[in-house]
């Protein structure tokens, strides 16, 4: 295998919706009003806004860490198939060392 994976190393527990209700609750605009980005919930209790976001990160880390377990093992077979390469080289090149038999020349 490669000796540095691609994958991103795994995300520190972050509790999006407790973070940013403290968020709406301590920053406030020049109208001493919450921003709407750190309303945590809407009125059914469905994430928004920067949950959302944060959500929306995650997802997208999970791809970069697929795509990234996908390049590890083409990395790895890569490497493989240059062992081969290398092995075949020497083959041939025993083989063509080797005087012809059984070729007559007049």
């Amino acid at each position: 295998m490669a000796d540095e994976s691609a994958k991103p190393p795994k995300d520190p527990g972050f509790d999006a919706k407790n973070f940013t209700a403290r968020l709406y609750e301590r920053v406030l605009s020049d109208q001493n009003k919450p921003y709407a980005i750190f309303d945590g919930v809407d009125d059914s209790g469905n994430a928004i806004n920067f949950v959302r976001h944060v959500q929306w990160e995650r997802q997208v880390r999970n791809t970069v860490n697929a795509n990234a377990i996908y390049l590890d093992d083409i990395a790895e077979s890569n490497q493989q198939a240059h062992q081969q390469i290398g092995s075949l080289e020497d083959r041939v090149a025993a083989l063509e060392a080797q005087p012809p038999s059984g070729i007559t020349f007049p």
